[in-house]
């Protein structure tokens, strides 16, 4: 993900919208480090349609501000 993009929260922001995807932490093994990064899987029974519906989901919210910009009143 890009800068100053989080893993959880992109996951999040897109599972509102009804796009279900894993953060990268659900793949690590081990304690160390994980980068901020999603894993998307095409398997199941979806039909193209829907999984390009998906995919600009996930493009238009990679292009919103992260909520963690957002003010805090």
């Amino acid at each position: 993900l890009p800068t100053p993009c989080r893993s959880q929260e992109f996951v999040n922001r897109v599972g509102q919208k009804g796009v279900s995807i894993k953060s990268s932490e659900v793949f690590a093994a081990g304690r160390q480090g994980v980068p901020h990064a999603v894993r998307i899987s095409v398997g199941g029974q979806t039909s193209f349609e829907k999984m390009k519906e998906g995919y600009q989901i996930i493009s238009e919210t990679l292009k919103e501000p992260p909520v963690s910009w957002q003010p805090v009143i």
